[in-house]
């Protein structure tokens, strides 16, 4: 009884963690509105009543405008189910992701305090977008739960360089045929995520035949499944569509900045300087050996393809690096696991930063919470206007445009309605509320 006493309080701080940021993932998302897209995609919905219905909407989709097929069936179905099905589906997911992110991290399939606390603040601190990337409705079912999957396709690759793999619960060839599927899926999730974890896999495989001369056809058989998925993706007719009409055209070198202040945005150069750091410390402390560090390094690799695969968009939005960041935290916290704390030369400055690291969040936090519920409640105010006068027999509808304060805001640099009433945001909001246009004004105060 004794050693269940003491295995319980040393999870009970994990457990505590994991309780809080469902709490506070549920109550953001509660608080969030829709916004932008999210009119669009539910009106869809709405008019989707039979499973053939919505297969040839999906169709439609891949064929006019999108290959992500994947995160628009997500989109499509919680449209049909409602914000607060989402609000708790979403506040799971981004649970499990950080835990799938803790995992690949740490190599293995358990809970540590110190790796959960810095996957979650470095997640905060690091995802520039943050509304747009965990709480925007559109945002998190086209991007961070397809993101989830391919994280979770990745892991058995990754336990099974530290031999934490499962072994002798399926026959080799179910195993296959699983890792088959799980790939086909996870390359049809994202145009630069899929790509990475591709490039991830093939690099995980080389480096197992190395060790050990060969590699199980588990291995092989994902990564065809994933190439076979990625292709079907981008082969997509409505991603041509798409980017005809994405942004307008710009010269080669308007393009290279462009991509440049992209890359270098500032989340992806503080988990590049967090990983910086770890590997000096590492270093400091005798333990860069190679081989120890080779998993940090191949997550750090996937980072730079999922950023690099940019450069051929035509536009950029700062949601696409939750992919790029998310692998340089499981990067550094590789490199974190390896440090010796108990060494009195770096525990005292990484305390300090994990303090200040802290401080920063609780602060973002209450002003990202206020913000969103400022936005929220505006909204409450728009909808009752705009159904006021369409209950009214007035269908040409001028409401005040919305201003987001801070990145915490799912509206944050995304558009809201413009002067225009055939802006394509606009329109949207005009279908979701029968009304036949919405005019957009700036606000009074």
């Amino acid at each position: 009884m004794s050693a269940v006493s003491a295995r319980l309080r040393h999870y009970a701080p994990l457990v505590a963690s994991v309780v809080l940021v469902a709490a506070v993932m549920f109550t953001l998302n509660a608080l969030a509105p829709l916004v932008a897209d999210d009119y669009g995609i539910i009106a869809t919905a709405r008019g989707l009543h039979t499973p053939q219905q919505f297969a040839a909407q999906l169709w439609d989709t891949y064929r006019s405008w999108d290959g992500r097929v994947v995160g628009t069936t997500f989109a499509y179905i919680f449209g049909l189910l409602g914000k607060p099905a989402f609000n708790i589906a979403n506040a799971s997911a981004i649970v499990f992701f950080t835990l799938l992110l803790m995992w690949h991290g740490m190599g293995a399939v358990r809970g540590h305090l110190k790796a959960y606390v810095f996957t979650c603040l470095s997640l905060w601190l690091a995802v520039t977008a943050f509304g747009q990337a965990f709480l925007w409705y559109v945002g998190v079912t086209v991007h961070l739960w397809p993101f989830i999957l391919i994280l979770a396709f990745m892991l058995p690759y990754r336990l099974h360089r530290t031999g934490g793999a499962p072994s002798g619960v399926f026959g080799s060839a179910a195993r296959a045929a699983g890792m088959a599927l799980a790939g086909l899926v996870a390359g049809w999730c994202s145009v630069n995520v899929s790509i990475a974890a591709i490039a991830w896999v093939g690099a995980t495989i080389t480096l197992t035949r190395r060790r050990s001369g060969s590699s199980p056809a588990w291995m092989w058989a994902g990564l065809g499944g994933a190439a076979f998925g990625y292709i079907a993706m981008i082969a997509a007719p409505g991603n041509w569509a798409r980017s005809d009409v994405a942004t307008p055209g710009y010269s080669l070198l308007e393009r290279l900045f462009r991509y440049l202040y992209f890359a270098l945005d500032g989340g992806v150069a503080l988990m590049v300087g967090a990983a910086v750091l770890l590997y000096l410390v590492l270093r400091l402390q005798d333990r860069a050996d190679p081989a120890a560090v080779a998993p940090a390094a191949l997550y750090a690799l996937a980072a730079l393809v999922a950023l690099a695969v940019m450069i051929v968009a035509p536009s950029y939005s700062p949601r696409v690096l939750l992919g790029p960041v998310a692998l340089l935290i499981a990067s550094a916290l590789h490199m974190l696991m390896l440090v010796d704390l108990t060494d009195t030369r770096v525990r005292a400055p990484l305390a300090a930063l994990a303090g200040l690291g802290v401080a920063v969040v609780l602060v973002q936090l209450a002003a990202g919470a206020y913000d969103i519920r400022t936005t929220g409640r505006k909204l409450e105010a728009r909808e009752r206007h705009v159904i006021a006068q369409r209950d009214a027999g007035i269908l040409d509808v001028t409401v005040e445009a919305i201003v987001p304060q801070t990145r915490v805001n799912p509206l944050w640099e995304l558009y809201d309605v413009t002067p225009d009433p055939d802006f394509w945001s606009n329109k949207q909001i005009a279908e979701y509320y029968g009304i036949d246009s919405v005019t957009g004004v700036l606000p009074r105060e």
